[in-house]
C-alpha cells in the first residue's frame, strides 16, 4: 500500500514505480540474503542492485483463495481433487503469511494424494459446495455478470462454461445435478469441442489483446485500493472482455506444444477469475487483510467472519457464504489485527 500511495500521490517515478535502494546493506549481505532480487532486477530491468536503486511496484504473486476443498483435498465433485496454490483449504485467511505455501502444498497436497490413492483416512469434516452455505448477497451491479451466448449458434467458445457451451439447467433454473463421472465426461467433451473451434477459426481476435484489456481493468480498479465506483467500472470492463472473447481465435494450428492455445485458454480462465474477485470485493463491505475498501475502513467481525465463495449456476455466478471454523481441537482462535 505504501508503494502505491507514493505513486498515486504523484511521488512515484514515471507515475508507475518507486525505487528500492539496498546498497547500504553491503554486497556480502545482499548476495547472501537477497540474491534472487538482484537477478530479477538485472534480468527484467537491466539494473544492478549493488550499484543503483531498483524500480519496484506492487504485483499479484499468490492466491489466498482458490478451488474449495475439504481437509482431504477433495472438491464437492466426488473424486475431483485440488492441491497447492490453486486450492482453498483455508490456510491463509485474508492475508497470507510467509511460509504458508509449504503446508498448503506439502501437508494438504500429501493428504489429497493419499485420499485419492485410497488410503484409509478419517471422513472429512469440512463441508464443500453451495449446500453448506449460509446464503448470499443481493448485489447492485451495472451489468449482468456471467454467461454470454456465442456469436453463432454452432459456436462453443464462451468465456464462462455456461449454457452456450453445452450446459443444461433444471426447470427451476438451478444447476443440473450429475454424478462425478458424467460431470467430468461432459466437461472433457465440451473442452474438446471448444479447443477444436479455436484452432479451426479462420479469423478473430487475438487473446493477447483481450488479456491486456482485462489486466488494465483489474490494475486500475481491483488493485490494492478499492472503492464501489471502481469495482463497478471493473465489472463493466470485464463484461466487455467476455464479449470480445466470443470472437477469440488461435492462429497457430499446431496440435502439440501450442503455447498460443494455452494462453488463449488461460485468458478465458482469467476473465472468470477476475469477475469472481470483483464481485466478492464488491460484496464485502469491510477492510480485512489484503482487502481494502475506501468507504469501509474497519474490520467488521460481527458481520464478516465468513468465507466468500462463488459457484457457476447455469452460466451465472452465484455468491454464497460459509462460516469460518475458529474452534480448534485445543483452543478457539481469536482473529486479531495484523500490525507491524
Amino acid at each position: 500500500r505504501s508503494e502505491l500511495t507514493e505513486v498515486n500521490q504523484g511521488r512515484g517515478i514515471e507515475d508507475e514505480y518507486v525505487h528500492l535502494d539496498m546498497r547500504h546493506l553491503g554486497e556480502e549481505r545482499i548476495t547472501d540474503r537477497l540474491e534472487n532480487i538482484l537477478h530479477l532486477a538485472r534480468d527484467f530491468e537491466g539494473v544492478d542492485g549493488l550499484e543503483e536503486p531498483m524500480p519496484v511496484k506492487p504485483g499479484q504473486h499468490y492466491e489466498m483463495g482458490g478451488i474449495e476443498v475439504d481437509e482431504n483435498g477433495e472438491t464437492c465433485v466426488s473424486g475431483l481433487y485440488a492441491a497447492g496454490e490453486c486450492a482453498c483449504v483455508s490456510v491463509h485467511g485474508s492475508n497470507r503469511l510467509g511460509g504458508n505455501a509449504l503446508p498448503e502444498l506439502i501437508v494438504f497436497g500429501g493428504r489429497a494424494g493419499w485420499h485419492a490413492a485410497g488410503r484409509e483416512m478419517e471422513t472429512a469434516e469440512i463441508e464443500t459446495g453451495p449446500g453448506a452455505s449460509t446464503g448470499g448477497p443481493e448485489l447492485d451491479t451495472p451489468v449482468e455478470p456471467g454467461a454470454i451466448a456465442p456469436r453463432s449458434q454452432s459456436s462453443s467458445v464462451v468465456a464462462d462454461g455456461g449454457p452456450g457451451a453445452g450446459g443444461e439447467t433444471r426447470a427451476d433454473s438451478g444447476a443440473q445435478v450429475m454424478g462425478a463421472s458424467e460431470t467430468v465426461s461432459r466437461a472433457v467433451e465440451r473442452e474438446h469441442d471448444r479447443i477444436t473451434e479455436l484452432l479451426e477459426r479462420d479469423d478473430g481476435v487475438k487473446h493477447a489483446t483481450i488479456r491486456s484489456r482485462l489486466q488494465k481493468a483489474m490494475t486500475e480498479n481491483v488493485n490494492v485500493f478499492r472503492n464501489e465506483e471502481g469495482l463497478k467500472q471493473a465489472l463493466e470492463d470485464i463484461r466487455e472482455t467476455r464479449e470480445a472473447y466470443t470472437d477469440v481465435a488461435v492462429f497457430d494450428p499446431s496440435r502439440t506444444f501450442n503455447t498460443e492455445l494455452t494462453h488463449a485458454i488461460e485468458t478465458r480462465n482469467l476473465i472468470d477469475l477476475a469477475e469472481a474477485i470483483t464481485l466478492s470485493a464488491l460484496a464485502r463491505t469491510e477492510f480485512r487483510g489484503a482487502h481494502w475498501r475506501e468507504a469501509h475502513q474497519e474490520r467488521k467481525d460481527e458481520e464478516w467472519i465468513k468465507h466468500t465463495l462463488l459457484a457457476w449456476n447455469g452460466g451465472q455466478p452465484d455468491l454464497y457464504y460459509k462460516p469460518v471454523i475458529l474452534e480448534g481441537e485445543n483452543e478457539t482462535y481469536e482473529p486479531k489485527e495484523r500490525s507491524y
